[in-house]
């Protein structure tokens, strides 16, 4: 059975917001006789995830601006999981890591060992 697909309701505005600052869990009890006001597009669930993400976590390497604390060979993250090419900079320590040759700023190091 598909879920009836809510109207757009009065009191929710398109433009709203949310403090992702306040997030709690909240008892499922709570819950039981709430009606589904609205649902987010494809689209708009793949942004939340990502600004979650970036609002709760670090991502997973060093920026073009870090600083290396330990020099040696780093490979570019994103070039590897975007495009499948391994991108390999020799850096030394006490520099910023600096852009890549294929993606620039976007850049995202690993320690290769």
């Amino acid at each position: 059975m598909t879920p009836e697909v809510p109207t757009a309701e009065p009191g929710i505005s398109e433009q709203g917001f949310a403090d992702l600052s306040q997030i709690t869990s909240v008892h499922n009890s709570y819950m039981r006789e709430a009606k589904l006001a609205k649902r987010l597009s494809n689209e708009g669930r793949a942004r939340l995830q990502m600004h979650l993400a970036n609002f709760h976590g670090r991502p997973f390497g060093f920026s073009a601006q870090d600083k290396v604390s330990q020099g040696g060979d780093y490979l570019c993250l994103r070039c590897f999981l975007t495009a499948a090419v391994v991108e390999k900079k020799t850096v030394a320590a006490d520099v910023a890591f600096g852009d890549c040759n294929r993606c620039g700023p976007s850049a995202l190091w690993v320690k290769f060992t």
